[in-house]
C-alpha cells in the first residue's frame, strides 16, 4: 500500500461560492501526488452538492465531529496519511506551482519542519497586491533567521494558513490547532512550530488569500481578546528553555506586538482603558511609534473615530473611482 506524498486539509463550512475554485486549484497542480480531506462542518448551503460533483478519488470527505475550524483541521490531520500536511481553506486557492514549491524548499532545507510561501492577498474592493516579509528580498527562499522577528514588524508569520505546510510529527509535538480559543488559534500553532522548528520559506507568492465577505478577519467583533492564545501556551515554557531554543529578544518584542494588537482591538471595542493598561505592558523600543498612535487613540472619542472612519472609506472609494475614470480615458 503506497501513501500519497501530502495530504491537504479542507475545513468547509457554507462556502459554496468558493470551494470548487479551492478544489480546481488544488487539481491543477504540477505536482499530483496527493490527497483532499475536506472536513465539513454541517454546511446548509450547496457546498456538499458542489464537493459530490467531483469523482476524484483522492477526494475524501466527511463529517465533522465538535464545532471550530481548529477541530475541523485536527481532524483533517488524523485522517491524514501523508507525513507532509497542508491547509487550504475553501475560499482561497493556490498557484499551479504550490505544491511544486513546497516540495522543493522540503528537499533543499531537510533540517525545517514547516514550509511556506510569500502570498497575494486580494480584495473585491481593491487590486490584488503581494503580501511581503519583513526583511526577506523578492526571489529569496531559505530557512527564516528569526521568525518571531518577522511575525513582530508584519503582524503575521511568514505564510499563513493556506501557504504553509507542516511535517505531521512536528505538527502532533506542538499538540495541533488549541480548541479552546475563538481566534488566534492559527498564531498560536505557528508560534510554538517556531519555538521548536525551523521555517523554510520562498518569498515566491503562490497562494491567492481572498477577503470573502463571512471572513474571521472582516468581523471585529470575533476579534476581541484580553489575550492572545499564544500568550497562554507560553506560560508553559521556562524563560531558560526559551532562550536556548530561540532569539529571546525577537520573542518578546512578538510577545509585545500581541499586545499591541489586543491594545487595537479594545479599542474596536470601546475598551480604552483596558486597552490603555494593555498598552503600559509593551516595553520593547521598536513598538514606541506605534504604541504612541494607539494610546493616543484611546482618547479619540467614538463619535469622532466614526467620523474619521467615514472620511476613510470615503476617499477610498473617491480614489478608486478616479483610477477607474482614468483607466478609461487612457483606453
Amino acid at each position: 500500500m503506497t501513501f500519497p506524498s501530502v495530504s491537504i486539509v479542507i475545513p468547509l463550512y457554507n462556502k459554496a461560492p468558493y470551494i470548487a475554485r479551492a478544489l480546481d486549484s488544488v487539481l491543477a497542480q504540477t505536482i499530483q501526488d496527493f490527497e483532499i480531506i475536506i472536513v465539513d462542518g454541517g454546511s446548509t448551503d450547496e457546498s456538499l452538492d458542489i464537493v459530490a460533483h467531483y469523482t476524484d478519488h483522492r477526494i475524501i470527505c466527511f463529517l465533522q465531529e465538535g464545532k471550530g475550524v481548529s477541530t475541523a483541521r485536527n481532524q483533517g490531520v488524523k485522517r491524514a496519511q501523508a507525513e507532509l500536511i497542508a491547509f487550504l481553506d475553501a475560499d482561497d486557492e493556490w498557484l499551479p506551482e504550490f505544491l511544486e514549491t513546497i516540495f522543493r524548499l522540503r528537499e533543499k532545507f531537510s533540517k525545517a519542519s514547516v514550509y511556506a510561501t510569500s502570498w497575494y492577498r486580494y480584495d473585491s474592493r481593491k487590486d490584488i497586491r503581494i503580501k511581503k516579509t519583513w526583511g526577506i528580498k523578492e526571489g529569496w527562499e531559505g530557512i527564516v533567521p528569526s521568525v518571531f522577528k518577522c511575525a513582530a514588524l508584519d503582524g503575521v508569520f511568514p505564510g499563513y494558513t493556506s501557504s504553509t505546510t507542516i511535517q505531521k510529527s512536528a505538527f502532533v509535538a506542538v499538540g495541533g490547532f488549541r480548541t479552546d480559543a475563538d481566534m488566534g488559534e492559527d498564531l498560536d500553532l505557528w508560534g510554538k512550530l517556531a519555538l521548536c522548528y525551523s521555517y523554510a520559506f520562498s518569498s515566491q507568492p503562490l497562494t491567492i488569500y481572498h477577503n470573502t465577505p463571512n471572513s474571521l478577519t472582516k468581523n471585529p467583533e470575533l476579534r476581541i481578546t484580553d489575550t492572545y492564545p499564544f500568550q497562554k501556551s507560553i506560560m508553559s515554557y521556562s524563560p531558560e528553555w526559551l532562550s536556548a531554543k530561540v532569539n529571546y529578544d525577537d520573542l518578546l518584542l512578538y510577545l509585545d506586538s500581541l499586545n499591541l494588537s489586543t491594545a487595537s482591538n479594545l479599542i474596536v471595542s470601546g475598551e480604552m482603558k483596558k486597552a490603555r493598561i494593555c498598552l503600559s505592558n509593551i516595553q520593547h523600543g521598536v513598538l514606541k511609534e506605534r504604541k504612541m498612535r494607539l494610546y493616543l487613540q484611546t482618547f479619540i472619542p467614538l463619535t469622532l473615530r466614526s467620523f474619521i472612519s467615514t472620511v476613510r472609506k470615503n476617499c477610498d472609494i473617491i480614489n478608486f473611482i478616479y483610477k477607474y475614470k482614468m483607466t478609461f480615458i487612457n483606453k
